[in-house]
């Protein structure tokens, strides 16, 4: 592409009008209200199935009135509070009077939930939902920030991705509704004589109420995921730069292709001859276990070497599917963890069968789904805080670079889970040193801080884990910032 792009600059008659055409840094900054504007009853009801049907609504979404926008927000707003309040409301009513609720209609239900002192605290709730929604909104915000970017000053893209979770609360709602229908159900099971579930460990509502939250999380990053690809994929590209020398990042566009570089001494050659500078990754070239292995080793181990020789101008598809591998095999690897763990509890405590099969059945597929999820939003956030300064300065002129780097950075999420599955494993089946060690620490009067020795070890231990991904971030930029392929 370099060679190419020297070509045209030194005879513009080459660019023909089939050609596809690239959108200036101007074009990529002007504001989203040029488009043309959809019609306001349009873009009010846009953000209902935003989620669910994305095609249909983006243009409502992306280029229709804000104040239509707004008011959908506030009105999804007022609907998730009064569902929240009328679900919670409603399961408080059937836990006070379980065995009598257990044989009682629907409408009775609703009219001993109106009856409810639950109603007195109607006003701090729905302070509550409102404010925990409205910061969610903007943390989701932050985290498909870079998805949303191209190139160019950020402030369009901040109102791309306020539009986009000025939906969320409509979702929300029918998550709510299908938690607490699921609760329900369960609880309803549970109130009846020779339920099984009572005595298997955790409560009905918890039985109910946790799979719906973590199961919902995950299809909600599944649904975003669409969604912000389909808005990504409306985006122009970038103008497509002149060949830059990757040792200093000076022009080369005027160069000839012999001799080195101006300003550093760099052979022009290892800037210009792409396939040799930027051969890729294995993983590129070939979509196997093994090659997905030897990636993610070299970027453990040799990140600056990896990003070095890594193709950034190609397709992020590639890397996007890298990405996805990890997530899997990190709730696959997660809930074998606690699969072996509570068997051991299990085998220790000698409960009755089915309650022992039914616990470890439970946490385990609960960990296998929460794991990636957690892993997900750490993944997004310590990317987002790490190069915010990317986009704010035009450090790359593609922000799919950030995205292709992000996606393979995927990897480094097996020491976040090496660290915390091995120091866990310890504390509860560790030596008898281990507890020598405890009993020491906790004499110590540094670590006196309120907080247990374990827990301290595990906080600090993850807050390193952090600090370096951050400072790796930073050589990563080294890396790409003037790549040419």
């Amino acid at each position: 592409m370099g060679r190419r792009s020297h070509a045209l600059d030194r005879n513009p008659a080459l660019i023909s009008d089939s050609q596809p055409q690239f959108m200036t840094v101007s074009d990529l900054s002007r504001d989203d209200s040029q488009a043309p504007a959809a019609g306001w009853l349009g873009t009010f009801l846009a953000p209902v199935t935003f989620f669910i049907r994305p095609r249909a609504t983006l243009s409502c979404v992306l280029h229709g009135s804000a104040f239509a926008l707004a008011l959908a927000y506030v009105v999804g707003l007022a609907v998730l509070s009064a569902v929240a309040l009328f679900m919670i409301g409603h399961i408080n009513a059937r836990t006070e009077t379980a065995a009598r609720l257990g044989r009682t209609t629907f409408m009775d239900g609703i009219t001993r939930y109106l009856e409810s002192p639950f109603l007195e605290h109607f006003m701090l709730f729905n302070i509550g939902v409102v404010s925990f929604v409205t910061v969610s909104s903007c943390i989701w915000a932050i985290l498909w920030f870079p998805d949303l970017h191209r190139a160019g000053p950020i402030r369009c893209t901040v109102s791309r991705a306020v539009r986009m979770v000025s939906c969320t609360p409509w979702l929300l709602v029918l998550y709510v509704l299908m938690a607490g229908a699921v609760t329900v159900i369960i609880e309803s099971f549970s109130l009846r004589p020779g339920s099984l579930i009572p005595t298997l460990g955790p409560p009905a509502t918890a039985i109910g109420l946790l799979p719906s939250v973590i199961l919902s999380f995950a299809t909600f990053i599944l649904l975003s995921s669409r969604a912000v690809r389909l808005i990504g994929d409306s985006l122009p590209s970038p103008e497509d730069r002149g060949p830059l020398c990757e040792g200093c990042g000076y022009d080369l566009s005027h160069v000839s292709a012999q001799g080195v570089c101006t300003e550093c001494g760099k052979p022009l050659a290892e800037s210009l001859e792409l396939d040799a500078v930027r051969p890729g990754s294995r993983w590129e070239a070939r979509d196997r276990f093994s090659t997905w292995l030897h990636t993610s080793y070299a970027v453990l181990t040799e990140p600056y070497n990896f990003y070095r020789l890594l193709k950034l101008r190609t397709s992020i598809e590639p890397a996007m599917q890298f990405a996805r591998k990890h997530f899997v095999y990190v709730g696959m690897g997660g809930g074998l963890w606690v699969l072996i763990v509570c068997m051991a509890l299990v085998y220790q405590n000698r409960p009755p069968l089915y309650a022992g099969l039914f616990r470890v059945l439970f946490v385990t597929t609960l960990w296998s789904v929460a794991v990636p999820c957690i892993g997900w939003v750490l993944h997004r956030a310590v990317f987002f805080i790490s190069t915010l300064s990317w986009f704010y300065s035009g450090a790359i002129p593609d922000a799919r670079w950030s995205i292709k780097v992000r996606a393979f950075e995927s990897a480094y999420l097996w020491w976040f889970c090496g660290f915390n599955g091995i120091w866990i494993s310890l504390l509860m089946y560790g030596p008898h040193w281990m507890k020598t060690v405890s009993s020491v620490l906790r004499m110590h009067p540094v670590l006196r801080l309120g907080l247990p020795w374990e827990l301290l070890v595990l906080l600090v231990g993850n807050a390193s884990l952090i600090l370096a991904w951050m400072v790796k971030y930073r050589r990563i930029l080294r890396a790409i910032r003037w790549s040419n392929s």
